[in-house]
């Protein structure tokens, strides 16, 4: 093949790939009016370009007329394209009127009215002889362009979701293709260069390919992060080429002047720095590159660790769903969203943000959770009833969760505030998040069932009491009796609770010794799942400690011991979360007797205290642990004192009920079930002990407690 004619063999091939890609979008859906004015929009472009190649290479004008009809069936598909993409509909009788002009032009191009002529030029190229016509014809075609891009304008302003991303996708296209013909058929042309000129037409494959990308697919890439990858290889070859232009040239002379192997020492050196500089220069334009086009846009997999760890710090529903939502809303830059947990016959429980309550009945979950998809997306739903539902709820995306084996809980999520899309990347992160989500709300529905089950059946024994206070005993039994069965239920729930729970641990266990190979984000929620897997254990021995006393079972062994050795351990167990907070540790305890005391539970008293002293303190803070004797009785005092955020007045009086917890503007963010004072003023009664305390909110709080001597017990 002549060198001379190979751009034209090139300008050839994509022309007709731009044929073979347009008829491939029109097999897809022949009967589809955007699919159909593609094709003829596309058919003309690939007309036009042959026409110019065929003629560059045969020099025959009568190849002339092939790039005037090409040009014109280009621009005819064009403005047909513009008034049916993308979302199709009828094109009018009174829109077609307006396109008679062009049966006039289609007349007149065999009469060389157009174009007389062509002469060659010294460069080899032929340059037209415009005909009489010729302005008519180039303002005809100019304002049918010019309209046809008013046209996408009008409907991209007018757009959202992915009628808005299609046309975006069109635009990027077409700007490459403008560019292209800009650069090489009119820029480089005005300075006298012209062998380049075939290189304009070969831009529309690009206009082509993304065109038919938006057609053809529904869920399509975030076009900001294709931009910023385009532009990003562009600089970064770019910066490669112009190096190594620049060293072959310098080490060419150098090496010339001394060994004569300029050209062989040259292409070496040149392809090392090539393997050396490419992933350097990538990282750093990608660094200045990624603010440009991607800002607001999210990391997935800090996104991802950000929800595992409110899924992991708290087992209350409310508060969770609440936290959830909230970040999903700041980060994927939602108009709203909710959860929504139903049983067969009810909806249990809603949580949203943004949308009416109850704005989702049970049969339209139903209808939802019968389709077979994993997730549903607005723009990828057929027309019928699940389509109507989305419209009518202005929901964009809905995500299926899987509780207690079966789909019955729904992540509901509204239109975007920018009125993108869900992107591909947006619904991978969501399906890793719901098959997380689903375990999370079994365990915070559980929790949850248990507390309500026992608060009902409280205040049900303590309404039953007062009415029954002057009755006779049988009554009495029966309320006693009432309670006993709450009990007993709790104590049975909870213990069902330790098999899983158990199971879990044990798959951690299991799973910890290839921690190290995983990667640093699924570290994290390694991390994450082990603390909430701790926190869900010390929630059910809890559960199981208060049950066995409420129902006499939970034995005390008390014994004389050393208090000093006790704290100790205690000391040492919580110093890495002293350490995390930066707080300062006083400890002052005088010389002791023999304590007479259970040693696990008075290590579990003085964890609950200093526990609580530490989470409800403040960022380099102080504890002061304190233990003498008491004044007038045989008995040690002990005191922990901190300068935390204190408890409100009017909350002070349940501070040792069950599942209370003092709530502060400084406390929300803190893990509890409300359990530990409770279980702790249970333990020190049962040794013999008193427990109190004190408190002034934004100040501190100080917690004194009692144990006995050995001495005086064992003397008595």
């Amino acid at each position: 093949m002549s060198a001379s004619i190979f751009p034209q063999v090139i300008l050839i091939g994509i022309a007709l790939l731009d044929f073979l890609v347009a008829a491939f979008i029109l097999w897809k859906n022949s009967k589809h009016i955007v699919h159909r004015t593609f094709f003829v929009f596309v058919s003309g472009a690939a007309i036009w370009v042959l026409g110019i190649a065929f003629l560059s290479i045969t020099k025959f004008f009568i190849l002339d007329k092939v790039i005037f009809y090409g040009g014109t069936v280009m621009i005819l598909g064009l403005v047909l394209f513009a008034k049916t993409f993308p979302d199709g509909g009828t094109i009018s009788r009174r829109f077609w009127l307006a396109l008679t002009p062009f049966i006039g032009i289609f007349i007149a191009i065999p009469f060389n009215v157009f174009i007389k002529g062509l002469v060659p030029t010294p460069g080899g190229t032929l340059q037209p002889i415009n005909g009489p016509a010729f302005p008519v014809f180039a303002i005809t075609m100019g304002a049918y362009f010019v309209f046809s891009i008013s046209l996408f304008v009008k409907k991209y302003i007018a757009s959202s979701g992915l009628a808005r991303l299609q046309i975006q996708y069109l635009f990027l296209g077409t700007a490459v293709f403008a560019a292209g013909v800009l650069w090489f058929d009119i820029i480089l042309p005005y300075f006298g260069i012209f062998y380049l000129n075939l290189f304009g037409p070969a831009t529309s494959l690009v206009l082509v390919i993304s065109v038919a990308y938006s057609i053809s697919r529904y869920n399509l890439l975030d076009i900001r992060s294709v931009i910023q990858s385009g532009f990003l290889y562009l600089l970064t070859s770019a910066a490669v080429i112009g190096l190594c232009l620049f060293l072959i040239v310098t080490a060419g002379r150098f090496l010339n002047e001394r060994t004569g192997a300029a050209p062989q020492v040259s292409a070496i050196f040149s392809a090392v720095i090539i393997v050396i500089a490419f992933p350097y220069l990538r990282n750093v334009f990608r660094r200045l590159v990624g603010p440009v086009f991607l800002k607001g846009h999210y990391d997935p997999n800090l996104l991802l660790s950000e929800l595992t760890h409110i899924m992991a710090g708290t087992i209350d529903l409310s508060e969770m769903t609440e936290g959830l939502l909230q970040v999903l809303i700041r980060k994927l830059q939602l108009t709203k969203a909710a959860f929504i947990i139903a049983d067969r016959r009810k909806i249990t429980y809603m949580r949203s943000i943004g949308y009416p309550r109850r704005f989702f009945s049970l049969s339209d979950l139903q209808l939802l959770f019968s389709r077979p998809q994993p997730h549903l997306i607005f723009e990828e739903l057929e027309e019928g009833p699940a389509k109507d539902l989305f419209r009518r709820s202005d929901v964009a995306v809905t995500m299926p969760i899987r509780v207690g084996g079966k789909e019955s809980a729904m992540l509901v999520m509204g239109p975007k505030t920018s009125g993108d899309i869900f992107y591909r990347n947006d619904i991978a992160l969501l399906d890793l998040f719901i098959s997380e989500a689903g375990i999370a709300i079994q365990n915070a529905k559980a929790y949850l069932q248990i507390k309500e089950f026992s608060q009902k059946l409280e205040q049900r024994v303590r309404e039953r009491t007062r009415e029954l206070r002057d009755a006779q005993e049988e009554e009495l039994a029966n309320a006693q009796e009432i309670l006993r069965l709450k009990d007993e239920f709790v104590f049975l729930a909870v213990h069902e609770l330790r098999t899983p729970i158990t199971v879990i641990h044990g798959f951690l266990e299991l799973t910890a010794a290839d921690k190290a190979k995983l990667p640093a984000s699924v570290q994290r929620n390694f991390a994450a799942i082990s603390l909430a897997s701790e926190g869900l254990k010390r929630l059910v021995d809890n559960l199981l400690e208060i049950a066995r006393s409420e129902e006499g079972k939970l034995t005390v062994r008390p014994e004389a011991h050393e208090f000093k050795a006790i704290l100790d351990e205690v000391v040492a167990e919580v110093m890495p979360l002293i350490e995390e907070k930066k707080i300062k540790l006083n400890v002052n305890v005088q010389p002791l007797p023999l304590l007479w005391c259970d040693v696990d539970k008075t290590k579990e008293v003085l964890l609950n205290l200093v526990g609580n002293a530490i989470k409800y303190n403040r960022v380099n803070g102080v504890i002061a642990v304190n233990a003498y004797r008491h004044p007038a009785e045989p008995s040690v005092i002990f005191e922990i004192r901190d300068s935390g955020f204190g408890i409100p007045p009017d909350q002070q009086a349940h501070i040792f009920q069950k599942f209370f917890r003092a709530d502060t503007k400084n406390t929300h963010e803190v893990a509890g079930s409300g359990l530990g004072l409770f279980i702790t003023r249970m333990l020190v009664e049962k040794m013999g002990g008193v427990i109190d305390f004190s408190s002034v909110e934004d100040k501190g709080t100080t917690f004194t407690f009692t144990l006995p001597f050995a001495s005086a017990l064992q003397t008595s």
